[in-house]
């Protein structure tokens, strides 16, 4: 019987690669307007008063990464309380039984600064108008007064320029110091 000769590595590679860029491509498509820009103000961590909440619903999707968060941010004494939760791992390839359950994070407190940062991002995210970055963030911001929604936004970023911005407190960021708070 005859050994069944292979393909080499490199033309496997010089299949794969063009099917790899074109998928990774498709998600820098350019976003010309967020849904709610014109309809609501931006909410603002640091107008929040008593009684009031954020929701933060963050999703990030790339070619080789996948994250939700799902945070909340409430006014308490001279700072703000955030509570969440997170996946500790996930891939948008792996099988739905396969997928990290969410896991609650640790409560941390942000300081007024903290909260002018949230802020800026949060106004960034209502004028970003173009793309360009395989990586996608949705950010859906959801203004709480008890129980009844006040106001909220969603927004769209394919622009990867949140991250190198020290100026901005991003999600990403922010999630980083509930993991690692004791």
């Amino acid at each position: 019987m005859k050994p069944i000769a292979l393909p080499s590595l490199a033309f496997c590679i010089s299949l794969a690669l063009p099917l790899l860029v074109a998928s990774c491509s498709s998600l820098a498509t350019s976003t010309s307007k967020n849904k709610n820009e014109d309809k609501n103000p931006t909410p603002m961590v640091s107008k929040l008063t008593p009684g009031q909440s954020i929701e933060v619903q963050f999703q990030s999707s790339g070619c080789f990464h996948y994250v939700k968060h799902h945070l909340k941010i409430v006014p308490q004494g001279d700072g703000y309380l955030v509570t969440g939760t997170s996946p500790l791992t996930s891939s948008p390839r792996q099988p739905k039984n396969e997928r990290a359950k969410a896991s609650k994070l640790h409560d941390i407190r942000l300081t007024q600064s903290d909260a002018v940062k949230l802020d800026r991002l949060f106004e960034f995210y209502r004028h970003v108008r173009a793309g360009g970055c395989t990586t996608s963030d949705t950010i859906s911001l959801q203004v709480k007064s008890g129980t009844k929604t006040v106001s909220q936004a969603t927004f769209k970023d394919e622009t990867c320029d949140t991250y190198d911005r020290p100026e901005l407190l991003t999600i990403p960021k922010l999630v980083s110091r509930m993991q690692t708070s004791p």
